[in-house]
């Protein structure tokens, strides 16, 4: 039996200023440089057929690991950005210094959501210009920082779950989501109603 040759290439323009370089990982494909609107396109040569397909997405390195404030809009974080060397030490070293060396706390987990437990809260992290939920002690938050006692996962189309990266205490959206999946946060209010308090979406094409 012959099998056919298989190979992929990964395209990253910027349409601004800056750097837009690819990666690639088990997991999937992305670009990463300085570059505020980077596009994406992917493509696959199969039996001399070429096939352009687009999945992934990009990240800033310059933005670096910070607290994500209310007023700013970014979207959701992505499996293969994970994989990423330089990604994995910026989220290493912002845990460490929230945290310095206290332990992380286990999470209250259910299908869609995760909880923090008492004397913690859950903070959108802006990852690479990427948002992403932190499990974080009450003593560091500020009131700008977007925060909630829960993180949740929801999709239009299929289903998206929390997932943990980051020593466990990072989480983003996983999962067969075909439409649009939203990462959000919410605190609980008294009478236990939810109040959504940030979202970021994610797109997979």
């Amino acid at each position: 039996m012959r099998l056919a040759a298989v190979g992929t290439t990964v395209s990253c323009t910027c349409n601004s200023t800056g750097t837009c370089l690819p990666f690639t990982s088990g997991l999937g494909n992305g670009c990463y440089g300085t570059c505020t609107n980077c596009t994406m396109k992917q493509s696959a040569n199969i039996a001399d057929m070429v096939i352009i397909f687009e999945s992934g997405g990009y990240i800033n390195i310059a933005e670096g690991v910070s607290f994500a404030n209310k007023e700013v809009e970014i979207p959701a974080a992505f499996e293969a950005m994970f994989y990423l060397d330089d990604v994995k030490k910026g989220i290493r070293e912002f845990t460490e210094r929230i945290y310095q060396g206290m332990p992380i706390p286990k999470l209250i987990e259910g299908k869609s959501f995760a909880a923090a437990p008492e004397g913690y809260s859950m903070a959108i992290v802006n990852a690479y210009g990427r948002a992403l939920g932190m499990v974080v002690p009450n003593i560091v938050l500020s009131i700008s920082i977007a925060s909630g006692k829960e993180i949740k996962c929801a999709c239009t189309n299929g289903s998206c779950t929390p997932d943990s990266a980051g020593m466990g205490a990072i989480k983003y959206c996983k999962g067969n989501c075909s439409g649009t999946c939203t990462l959000s946060t919410a605190i609980i209010e008294a009478n236990g109603e939810f109040k959504t308090t940030y979202t970021a979406r994610a797109y997979r094409y």
